[in-house]
């Protein structure tokens, strides 16, 4: 099922244009030309992230890492040209273009020693809500366009599945919202390494979902 979900994620946002349970390290990746703030969380992250957003004066960027699933991927935007030799390029998160390209290793067909494990979930706010969830690789460098970027450490893979439902259910999978949080929100999901994501994706019984996962069963 999370095959077709991430496929379904990557056509999505380009249209819009540790073992499990463990805290993510307080590693981030390169974040350029932003007012950078690193803290560690606190509490629940559901109110980590709905304080931030209600309390951010004008729009700002949030993230912080989690276990990424399966194959060895690369998650990029910006100047990627798919190739794992040359890493991510420069993820310019203002931009209008909001596309994400993902590569697999074995479609790079190169002999990179190590791949990324790890993901950065990023949040947008602005005017007290979230407007935009974005996921990168943890080796793309990203330029928050002047703007605030606060990085949260030790986030559990669960706690950040628990936050992303909340953009989830409620919402219509199928209509074209503007702000495609739902969308984004969707696909990190389906890239987070730990059983809760499992369960998350099974619950939602989205309607491509379902043929998705009897996919996965054949």
């Amino acid at each position: 099922m999370r095959a077709i979900i991430l496929s379904l994620g990557v056509i999505l946002a380009a249209a819009t244009a540790g073992p499990a349970g463990k805290a993510q390290s307080s590693d981030a990746p390169q974040v350029e030309n932003a007012r950078v703030e690193k803290k560690t969380l606190g509490g629940p992250l559901v109110a980590e992230v709905k304080t931030w957003a209600t309390k951010a004066e004008g729009p700002q960027w949030l993230g912080y890492a989690v276990p990424q699933i399966g194959r060895e991927r690369m998650m990029c935007c910006g100047d990627y040209d798919g190739s794992w030799r040359n890493g991510c390029g420069h993820c310019r998160l203002e931009d209008r273009d909001h596309a994400t390209s993902m590569t697999s290793r074995d479609e790079a067909g190169t002999a990179k020693l190590e791949a990324p494990r790890s993901i950065a979930v990023l949040f947008r706010t602005q005017n007290k809500h979230v407007t935009k969830i974005r996921v990168v690789s943890m080796e793309c460098s990203l330029d928050a366009g002047g703007l605030a970027f606060v990085w949260l450490s030790g986030v559990k893979p669960a706690e950040s599945v628990e936050l992303l439902e909340t953009f989830v259910r409620g919402t219509d999978l199928d209509a074209h919202d503007d702000d495609h949080t739902s969308h984004g929100a969707l696909t990190a999901i389906a890239l987070h390494a730990d059983p809760a994501a499992d369960r998350a994706l099974e619950s939602f019984r989205w309607p491509r979902a379902i043929r998705a996962r009897k996919c996965a069963r054949r």
